[in-house]
């Protein structure tokens, strides 16, 4: 399984490209800035130069053959490279007046204003002017090496802070996200540290986190806690489950001992019969625990599909046999189509007719009713028994409980499939009390397309059923 990429290597990825990008437009820009910093200087000094050659002749005589000395000492004074510009000053008929050391003699002839020439295997910037009566021409030059040397101390002053500017920024910015990735850091080790046997809440106070990483802390610490009730939950039902295994498991053991050893038809036939008993209970435990299995929503939606609540439950009832006369149903008018698996649909039912068919006396009937509330199916299977406490209440869902006592009929499985199917199709199953005596189980379904359960109203959390499902 190829490795994921850490988010701090990521950031910093991000990070690294941002800066390479912001200096490739500093390189860019100091480029040009230079060349066009370099050309305004160089035009400028040819500007004095010009002027300094056309002033009054004594001027020039007092510096014969040294250059434009005075511009050199204007550049210095400003910090900028010595470039000296050369000279060349020509009368109206064109004959030489002057000429400093340095400018080349083949130079061609130019036009007033600035050109750019060749001469002597070099490239010149030159520019041309005429003094007022036009009886001097004057040229001074500069070459573009000096130029670009320019160029290039200019670039040098501009890229150098804005590198160490940038430099500075990705330090900073790395240290940022280094600080700022810490608390997940701290989530991550401590994840690190639990135990998936026996799971804590993260020892990290979600006040001294981010925002964003305090809610994150609090939905964990939600989802350890649920794992840690649903191990707790587990382990109690595989206990259970053994617990109820062992003994029908021992006592067909002992019945099986007995056929062997005895000699007495009778006696073996009673321990055969006692061990063919022992064997229904463990295959309609392992049955009822296979379907508490099958209930989960993982492999609920692998099979879902839509069908009629009220035509199953009448095919239920009518495979009942002789007990369907003691059922009495009412289908109330409506769309009656729910989604889900009509297998784990029709267990709950069964479940529920054959709790009720037990607790209830035989001269009395039980009554399904099956009726459309809003954008959900309910359905009712009230008894005649002698009802529930409130603590039977809040435990008659649970795995292998059996009364009080414990000594009900039954795995004690019932009812806890009943509520893990209602669960597994985004419904719910309460007991309420009915009025005229006896306990209704009340199963809420969503409708085709309808979404989950969400809230009950006061009466569906267990006080007495409503007027609609009781019968007269």
């Amino acid at each position: 399984m190829k490795s994921a990429v850490s988010l701090h290597l990521r950031l910093t990825g991000l990070l690294v490209l941002l800066v390479a990008v912001l200096l490739s437009i500093a390189f860019i820009y100091a480029e040009f800035r230079s060349q066009y910093i370099a050309r305004q200087d160089v035009d400028g000094r040819l500007r004095i130069g010009v002027t300094f050659i056309l002033g009054p002749s004594v001027t020039l005589a007092q510096r014969p053959g040294t250059g434009l000395s005075g511009v050199d000492a204007a550049g210095a004074e400003n910090n900028i490279p010595a470039i000296t510009p050369v000279a060349e000053l020509r009368g109206i008929d064109g004959r030489l007046v002057y000429r400093s050391m340095g400018f080349p003699q083949d130079m061609p002839r130019t036009d007033e204003g600035f050109s750019d020439q060749r001469s002597a295997g070099e490239d010149w910037r030159v520019l041309t002017v005429q003094n007022t009566d036009r009886s001097l021409t004057g040229r001074v030059a500069i070459r573009d090496a000096e130029t670009r040397r320019l160029a290039g101390m200019v670039r040098s002053n501009i890229l150098v802070p804005t590198v160490a500017a940038l430099v500075l920024l990705a330090i900073t910015v790395l240290a940022a996200i280094w600080l700022g990735l810490r608390p997940l850091r701290d989530i991550e080790r401590e994840i690190g540290r639990l135990d998936v046997t026996r799971p804590r809440a993260l020892e990290i106070d979600p006040a001294s986190m981010p925002r964003e990483l305090s809610r994150l802390t609090i939905t964990l610490n939600g989802l350890l806690d649920r794992l840690k009730q649903l191990l707790r939950h587990q382990q109690t039902f595989v206990s259970a489950a053994g617990h109820e295994l062992r003994t029908p498991l021992s006592g067909c053991a002992a019945q099986l001992d007995v056929a062997r050893r005895s000699k007495d038809p009778a006696q073996r036939l009673h321990a055969l019969t006692k061990l063919d008993q022992g064997l229904r209970r463990m295959t309609e435990l392992v049955e009822q625990l296979l379907v508490i299995a099958r209930s989960e929503r993982s492999t609920l939606d692998l099979a879902s599909r839509e069908f009629d609540l009220a035509d199953l439950v009448r095919e239920l009832i009518a495979d009942l046999g002789p007990s369907r006369h003691r059922v009495n149903v009412e289908i109330r008018p409506g769309q009656t189509r729910v989604s889900g698996r009509p297998e784990l649909i029709g267990s709950l039912v069964t479940n529920l007719i054959d709790n009720a068919l037990r607790v209830s006396p035989a001269d009395e009937k039980v009554m399904v009713r099956v009726l459309r509330h809003r954008d959900h199916m309910r359905m009712y299977v009230c008894d005649r028994g002698p009802g529930l406490t409130e603590d039977q209440k809040s435990r008659i869902f649970e795995s292998f409980y059996s009364g009080a006592d414990g000594s009900g009929p039954g795995t004690g499985l019932g009812l806890a499939i009943v509520k893990a199917v209602a669960l597994a199709h985004h419904g719910d199953v309460v007991a309420v009390d009915r009025d005229s005596g006896g306990l209704c189980m009340q199963v809420t379904l969503p409708v085709t397309g309808a979404p989950g359960i969400i809230s009950r109203t006061p009466q569906d959390r267990g006080g007495r059923v409503q007027p609609q499902a009781e019968d007269h």
